[in-house]
Order: structure tokens, then C-alpha cells, then sequence
């Protein structure tokens, strides 16, 4: 799985423009293209978005275990996400937090109750939950080694993304200077990482999960991962 990131300095159509990387575990990636020009960019997108696409991206490679331990990541980290930007609109101190998450990061069990709880208290409602066949089948991908078919990958891939994008949509007019705030320590964070003598830019990429605070669209329907993987594979035979 990789970023793929087109050189601005290079003219359209310059051989060797189009450069990529591999995901790191960090948001700070340097690139250089083939007429040496050199980039140290900070991605935009937070984890759990880089999960998503990771996983899109192993179904457009026909690697379809890979494609649903990423979607299921993904979902573990939006349930941190929701916690974390709640425990930010009670003003808890970040260290508290953090401290707080330790106790439940080791079990998803104990994360998705967490989640549950803060969901129910903040809502008033029942929060909302992957159909049991898909957390069924994600058990038996995961821990008892199922290799999926790729529709069954696609299905599981497209029910994550069909409860985490509302769930994006609906936090951001609730909680836009919380989740404003998260993301300039996000940025902070990962600008204070890598080469410190070179200037980073900020970059968003157009991933499968949407969630920019500086969107013109706030409740972006979600993506159709069948459409997308086959828009996906048409382009890399087109190139």
C-alpha cells in the first residue's frame, strides 16, 4: 500500500513526476522526484483514514485479509476518535485521557464499550454498531485465518464505511471546535517530527473516508466501495 504524490515543481507530463511511498506509522513523508526535487510533507488525514484507504487500496491489489484487518482498524480507531474529541468537549486534560485509554487499548472489546457508553450518554440513544454477520465474519478473517472471496471483503469494507462516514458527518457540526482543535495538535505533532531543517507542507489526499473541517460538504454520502474499486482498477490499467 502506498501514497502516491505528483512533484508541483515538475511541469504536467515530466517523466518521473508522479513519486510514492509506502504508509508510515508516522503523518510525515519525504518524497523526491525523478528531476530531484525534494518534498517533506505532513498528511492531512488522520489514522484512521489511512486505515480505510489502506484497506481500499489491498482490495484494488486482490490482498482481501489485508483489506479487512485495515477496514476493521479503522473502525477501532474512530471509536478512539469519537471518545477522544468528546473527552475535548468536557474539557478532560489530554493526559487523563490518554491514561484513561491505556486501561481499554490492549481489548477492542473494551474500546467498542467505552465507545458505547460516552455514545449513549452524549446522544441519549443506541450507538451505532456493525450487523453482528460482520463482526461474525471479521472474528474468522481475523483470528481463525478465513480468506475471504473479494465481494465478501467488499461487503464488509463498504458496511464499515456505511456506519463510520455518518458518524463523521454528524461530529462535525457538534463538535467543530473540538475536532478543530485535535487536528492543530495533530499537525503540531507532526510537524515537530523529521528533518527540522526542512519546510513541510500540508497535504490532503483524496481518500475513501471524508472528514476535513474545512470541507465545503459536511455530510458527504458514503463512498461506494464496488464503484470505487472498479473506477480504481480501470485507472491502473490506463497507466
Amino acid at each position: 500500500m502506498k501514497l502516491e504524490f505528483h512533484c508541483w515543481k515538475c511541469a504536467k507530463g515530466t517523466p518521473g513526476r508522479r513519486v510514492t511511498a509506502p504508509f508510515n506509522d508516522s503523518s510525515v513523508y519525504r518524497f523526491e522526484c525523478a528531476q530531484g526535487h525534494v518534498y517533506e510533507i505532513v498528511l492531512a488525514q488522520l489514522r484512521f483514514e489511512v486505515l480505510a484507504e489502506t484497506g481500499m487500496q489491498a482490495l484494488v491489489d486482490g490482498y482481501y485479509r489485508d483489506a479487512v484487518a485495515s477496514f476493521a482498524a479503522a473502525l477501532e480507531r474512530v471509536y478512539q476518535l469519537y471518545c477522544e474529541i468528546v473527552a475535548l468537549s468536557r474539557d478532560i486534560d489530554e493526559t487523563v485521557f490518554k491514561s484513561t485509554w491505556k486501561l481499554v487499548a490492549s481489548q477492542s472489546e473494551r474500546q467498542l464499550g467505552m465507545f458505547i457508553g460516552l455514545y449513549m450518554l452524549e446522544n441519549g440513544d443506541v450507538p451505532p454498531q456493525l450487523p453482528k454477520k460482520f463482526v461474525e465474519f471479521r472474528n474468522k478473517v481475523i483470528h481463525q485465518g478465513l480468506f475471504p472471496a473479494e465481494n465478501d471483503a467488499v461487503d464488509f469494507g463498504q458496511a464499515v464505511v456505511n456506519l463510520v462516514q455518518p458518524l463523521l458527518n454528524s461530529m462535525m457540526p457538534r463538535y467543530t471546535q473540538e475536532i478543530e482543535a485535535f487536528m492543530i495538535r495533530h499537525f503540531e505533532n507532526a510537524e515537530g517530527a523529521g528533518r527540522s531543517d526542512r519546510n513541510k507542507h500540508r497535504v490532503f489526499f483524496d481518500f475513501i473516508l471524508q472528514f476535513d473541517t474545512e470541507a465545503d460538504d459536511w455530510d458527504p454520502a458514503p463512498a461506494d466501495l464496488s464503484a470505487e474499486l472498479v473506477a480504481r482498477r480501470s485507472r491502473e490499467i490506463a497507466d
